[in-house]
């Protein structure tokens, strides 16, 4: 009989031990869920988060007509005043998909049957990235690379990504 009140002490230990370290991980907060608000509508659509807490994507304006794309400050809600991006010229719907770490963004407007990629570098106006050849033109920027300086840029009736840079495609990854 001793065996078993070893086999049944050693037993519980271990769960009073297990029990006592869950109840601690438990106890120790590492992350808040915050609401990021909107520009004003009822709709928000958050895409992307850097290091620092800025959110990035779209979010309805009062009346909810338009989704335009939005960048916010860390760790806080979206700012009507501030944070929203725009447009490019003669769009009417934008999206902010992808965030550095230094607060830019790659994103696109939609247009009335195409859409346009840009990015927006903080304190700045919409960069148009531009698009390839096509009828009508179209392009997605999809993302920001880690230096910052490339974003993603897709052409969709040609079906051609490439890198770019500064404004100006580098490198057409179609042919890698």
């Amino acid at each position: 009989m001793q065996p078993i009140h070893r086999v049944s002490l050693s037993c519980a230990l271990t769960a009073i031990a297990v029990i006592g370290l869950s109840e601690h991980a438990f106890a120790q907060t590492k992350y808040v869920a915050t609401g990021v608000g909107t520009l004003g509508g009822t709709v928000n659509y958050p895409a992307g988060i850097n290091n620092s807490g800025q959110v990035t994507g779209y979010s309805a304006q009062a009346g909810d007509l338009f989704n335009l794309a939005c960048r916010t400050d860390a760790d806080q809600p979206i700012n009507p005043a501030t944070d929203d991006l725009g447009l490019l010229n003669g769009g009417s719907f934008s999206t902010a998909v992808g965030i550095h770490n230094s607060g830019q963004v790659a994103g696109y407007t939609f247009f009335t049957s195409s859409s346009g990629a840009f990015r927006a570098d903080p304190g700045k106006p919409l960069l148009d990235l531009g698009a390839f050849s096509s009828n009508p033109p179209s392009s997605n920027a999809n993302g920001v690379n880690f230096r910052g300086s490339g974003t993603l840029n897709y052409s969709s009736d040609l079906q051609r990504t490439s890198l770019v840079s500064s404004g100006r495609v580098e490198i057409s990854l179609e042919s890698l």
